[in-house]
């Protein structure tokens, strides 16, 4: 019988993180990119890629028309961002899959 393994996802409107629980212990995941215990929910656009957390903040006020946070707030509504890049807009659940994938 396999081992239980549980996750703990807090996709948060500021900051998201991820925990697991064994053996009675939890143990905050850090992002194996910045080794912070908590990843920023920001996404950023760029011509050809994506980008999620501290980075895709850095963007938020010198390009706004292609950098989206605080979508959490959004979610179960119909409300969706325009991203000038993709010329299309982007939902809420989409972004925040943006942020689960990081």
């Amino acid at each position: 019988m396999a081992e239980t393994i549980n996750i703990g996802i807090d996709l948060g409107t500021t900051n998201s993180v991820i925990a697991r629980a064994s053996g009675g212990e939890v143990e905050i995941l850090r992002n194996p990119r910045s080794l912070k215990e908590t990843l920023p929910s920001v996404v950023a656009y760029r011509k050809n890629r994506i980008i999620v957390g501290d980075k895709a903040r850095e963007f938020m006020e010198r390009d706004h028309e292609n950098v989206v946070g605080g979508f959490k707030r959004k979610m179960g509504t119909a409300e969706r961002f325009f991203i000038e890049v993709l010329d299309r807009e982007v939902s809420p659940v989409e972004l925040s899959a943006q942020v689960l994938m990081e």
